[in-house]
């Protein structure tokens, strides 16, 4: 069963997030989630979204690192109810999750966070994934293993990360020169 996002509570918090208005948008978005938990319950993939939501604009737009985790690791327990350990939104979660520890100088966190996500990312790539996903992750696994001391893993993840971006770009330019 899914519901449609309740145009009200949704679009006013992106009006307010477009205003800079991030504690208004915020308020919007946990009444978006609160009509969500009654009809929905508490293990729907839009449950999980906004859950999602909520925490990209405390880590993004108001740096509010602890409060960003909580939503993020509410939105994984959902999504591995729902979807199990694979699914884009499930390695975005991970990944989100890495991205607030990162940024509270917690590097094994982390470090264990994109590693749950890889694997994941990997099984997507086999499925015709982006590969600027699957780059975007091994730089940021770099950046934390670097971070952590691990430059020699590090390096390695950088590598990859590098190899992926060449080949992105190869593809991309081969296509556009025969559009």
């Amino acid at each position: 069963m899914s519901i449609q996002r309740s145009p009200r509570h949704t679009d006013i918090a992106l009006c307010h997030c477009s205003s800079f208005e991030y504690e208004e948008a915020i308020n919007m978005f946990q009444k978006e989630l609160e009509i969500q938990l009654k009809a929905l319950g508490n293990h729907h993939p839009d449950v999980g979204s906004t859950y999602s939501i909520i925490g990209h604009t405390l880590l993004e737009d108001l740096e509010r690192y602890e409060d960003a985790i909580e939503m993020y690791q509410r939105a994984l327990v959902v999504q591995l109810k729902c979807f199990g350990k694979k699914g884009n939104q499930v390695a975005e979660s991970y990944e989100s999750l890495a991205q607030a520890s990162y940024s509270l100088g917690r590097y094994e966190v982390a470090i264990k966070m994109y590693r749950e996500a890889l694997p994941i990312r990997l099984h997507l790539k086999a499925e015709q994934q982006p590969l600027g996903s699957l780059d975007r992750l091994y730089f940021e696994l770099g950046r934390s293993l670097k971070e952590h001391g691990d430059y020699e893993e590090a390096v390695q993840m950088y590598r990859e990360s590098l190899s992926l971006q060449l080949r992105n770009d190869y593809l991309e330019n081969f296509v556009e020169a025969y559009d």
